[in-house]
């Protein structure tokens, strides 16, 4: 089992690469070590889980609050907060050396496995699972699939290893710690509990 999932994401890293959209960056996020008083925490790597670019380390509180950190200068340029009836986000975009802030919204519906609708300073972006993928994908919410913005996958599974995910950044346009905190809010499954969400 571990080969076939092991096959089935190399294949399809090969696609991505052979298709229209141009990778840019790709990163390894790892799952660290659950201490059972705080939410899970994680590691972002490259591809060769050699460098450490991120942690995304959790604060304790009642509800889930995230805390990107960059490496190696352990500056905080992004920040998730679980509250009730909203998920804020507060990103520092490098280009304008500025804190811009959001909001995450789950959309339920029966065609996805889930779908959130962010709005980043003023930005509509669509994150969404279909039902048969292995993807999480984020799109422009105005031009919806013809623009992909990232996408990630979990790796595979073990139950002797830790949760990793491949991410793929495909534009510059925003933040790279949107796609990443999005990715640590939805594997702590807190989102039936503390996110909105729009019928």
């Amino acid at each position: 089992m571990f080969f076939i999932h092991h096959v089935v994401f190399l294949v399809t890293i090969a696609s991505c690469v052979s298709g229209k959209d141009d990778i840019l960056r790709t990163y390894t996020l790892r799952k660290d070590y659950f201490n059972g008083i705080k939410v899970a925490e994680f590691s972002v790597f490259d591809i060769s889980k050699s460098t450490l670019y991120y942690r995304i380390e959790s604060k304790f509180s009642i509800l889930p609050k995230f805390e990107l950190i960059s490496y190696p200068s352990k500056q905080v340029v992004g920040k998730l907060e679980g509250k009730l009836g909203k998920i804020n986000l507060s990103l520092l975009d490098d280009k304008t050396g500025q804190w811009v802030t959001g909001t995450m919204k789950q959309h339920v519906t029966l065609l996805k496995h889930y779908q959130y609708n962010i709005e980043l300073n003023g930005r509509q972006i669509l994150m969404k699972k279909e039902l048969l993928s292995s993807h999480t994908t984020f799109h422009d919410a105005i031009q919806n699939d013809e623009t992909l913005l990232a996408r990630y996958q979990r790796e595979f599974f073990s139950p002797i290893t830790a949760t990793t995910y491949g991410v793929q950044i495909f534009s510059n346009e925003l933040p790279d710690g949107l796609y990443l905190l999005a990715l640590a809010w939805t594997d702590i499954g807190k989102s039936e509990s503390y996110g909105p969400k729009n019928g």
